[in-house]
C-alpha cells in the first residue's frame, strides 16, 4: 500500500495550528484549570537597604521586593512618598520590584523615610491595604522619635483623609512628609533631633501640593531634644479667608427675636464674646439695643420646637380630659390649654432661660456655626428695620462690622 506524501501546505497548516495553541496557552494570566485562585495581595520579601541601616550616600535606588509581579494598573508615583524629598522623585516598577530614588542620589547625613501607600496590586488585582515603610540613614544616627496625631476638618469635625502633614527641620531645611489615612491619623517616625515647623493641609485634588483654596492649618512647632521624644499634634484644617464676616440674611422670628445668618463660620462662644447689635426702626430710627443676648440658632430652634411639642401634648391631654369630664370641665380645660400654650411660648423665647454659656456646653455646639439669634430688650412692632452688627469674630480672627435690612 502506497503512502500519500505529506504536502508542504498541510505541514504549514499543522505548524500554524500548533503555534496558535502555544500562543493561547502562554497568554493566560491565571493558573491552569484546577489550580487555586490567587486571592492574596503582594507580600514584601525584602528591601535594600535593610530597615534602619546606615549606608553611604549614593545614587543607588532603594528597592522593595515582593513575592510576585506588581501590576502596572493603578501604579504611579502618587503611591510613594519620600522624606525628606531633596530633589525630583524617581519611581520605577520592574517585575516584582519597586525602585525608588531621587535625582542626584541620596544626600549625606540624612535619615530617609520611604512609604509605599496602600494600592500596590498584583497581576490578579489583589491590592495591599497596608502601607510599606523603609527607614535608613546616610550618616545621621537614627533615633526613636515620633510625631503623630490626627487631621480634622474644622467645619465638619470629620477626619481629613489623605491630608498632607509636612515637618520642616529648622536649620537643615529638610522636609519630612506624612499622608493621613482614612481616619485622619498620620505619623512621622525616626525624625532627627531638632526643632520642626509642622503644617497640615487637606490635599483635596491629591496632587501633593497645597493649592490656594485647600483647607490648611495655621501650623505648630515640634521639638525633639532626646532620641525617644514623642510629640502629638492635632490639626484643624480650614479654607483660607481674607474677608470679614458679613450678614447674609436677617429675619424676625417673632417680636423679640431676630434670626441672623452670616457668610462665615465662627465659634459659638468665643466668636460672640465681643459682639454688639442694634435694631433700628425705619423711617423714624427708633433703636432697640438694650440687654441683647445671643442664642445660637440651632439651640433656639430646638428649644422652640420642644416648647411647641410640650404645648401640643398639653392640648391633647386637656382635650382628652374634657371629653371624659363633660362640657363644663371642658371649658375650664380650654382655659388651661391657653395658659399652657402661652407659658410654653414665653419659655421658648425668653433669653435668660437659655444663656449662651449653657448653649456652648451643648455637645452639638462644639462645631462652628453661621447662624444665631439676637434677643431684643423689648418687642418690635410691625414695620421695617435695619440691624447693625459688630464684633462677631470668624474662625480666621476677622471681625464683622456691618448692617442688614
Amino acid at each position: 500500500m502506497r503512502m500519500r506524501p505529506r504536502t508542504p501546505a498541510g505541514t504549514a497548516a499543522a505548524m500554524l495550528c500548533l503555534a496558535g495553541a502555544l500562543i493561547v496557552s502562554c497568554a493566560r494570566p491565571f493558573p491552569p484549570p484546577g489550580g487555586e485562585r490567587d486571592v492574596i495581595a503582594p507580600r514584601l520579601v525584602s528591601t535594600s537597604p535593610e530597615p534602619l541601616a546606615v549606608v553611604p550616600a549614593s545614587d543607588e535606588p532603594a528597592v522593595f521586593r515582593f513575592n510576585e509581579r506588581i501590576s502596572e494598573r493603578g501604579f504611579s508615583e502618587m503611591l510613594v512618598t519620600v522624606s525628606p524629598l531633596d530633589s525630583t522623585l524617581r519611581v520605577e516598577r520592574s517585575g516584582s520590584e519597586v525602585r525608588v530614588g531621587i535625582e542626584g542620589g541620596w544626600r549625606p547625613n540624612r535619615v530617609y523615610r520611604i512609604v509605599l501607600l496602600p494600592g500596590v496590586r498584583d497581576l490578579f488585582g489583589n491590592e495591599r491595604r497596608e502601607p510599606v515603610e523603609l527607614v535608613f540613614s546616610t550618616g545621621t544616627p537614627i533615633g526613636n522619635t515620633a510625631l503623630a496625631g490626627i487631621v480634622i476638618d474644622r467645619i465638619t469635625g470629620e477626619p481629613a483623609p489623605q491630608a498632607v502633614v509636612d515637618a520642616v527641620h529648622r536649620g537643615v531645611e529638610a522636609r519630612y512628609r506624612a499622608i493621613a489615612d482614612s481616619s485622619g491619623f498620620y505619623s512621622l517616625r525616626y525624625l532627627p533631633l531638632g526643632e520642626y515647623d509642622v503644617h497640615a493641609y487637606d490635599d483635596q485634588n491629591r496632587n501633593r501640593r497645597r493649592d490656594t483654596l485647600e483647607p490648611v492649618d495655621s501650623g505648630h512647632t515640634a521639638m525633639f531634644s532626646e532620641p525617644t521624644d514623642t510629640v502629638a499634634l492635632v490639626f484643624n484644617v480650614l479654607s483660607p479667608d481674607t474677608s470679614a464676616p458679613r450678614i447674609v440674611s436677617a429675619r424676625a422670628a417673632d417680636s423679640l427675636h431676630v434670626e441672623i445668618e452670616m457668610d462665615d463660620y465662627f465659634d459659638p462662644v468665643s466668636g460672640l464674646e465681643s459682639a454688639r447689635a442694634e435694631v433700628i426702626a425705619l423711617p423714624d430710627s427708633t433703636t432697640y439695643a438694650a440687654a441683647i443676648v445671643f442664642i445660637p440658632e440651632p439651640v433656639f430652634r430646638a428649644e422652640r420646637d420642644a416648647a411647641q411639642r410640650r404645648a401640643a401634648e398639653a392640648e391633647r391631654l386637656a382635650a382628652d380630659s374634657a371629653r371624659a369630664a363633660g362640657d363644663t370641665v371642658g371649658i375650664a380645660a380650654d382655659s388651661i390649654v391657653r395658659d399652657t400654650i402661652a407659658a410654653a411660648d414665653t419659655a421658648a423665647v425668653r433669653a435668660d432661660d437659655l444663656p449662651v454659656a449653657e448653649a456652648a456646653a451643648a455637645p452639638d455646639l462644639t462645631l462652628p456655626i453661621r447662624e444665631f439669634v439676637v434677643t431684643l430688650d423689648r418687642p418690635l412692632p410691625p414695620g421695617s428695620y435695619v440691624i447693625n452688627l459688630a464684633g462677631v469674630v470668624n474662625l480666621h480672627g476677622l471681625t464683622a462690622n456691618g448692617a442688614s435690612p
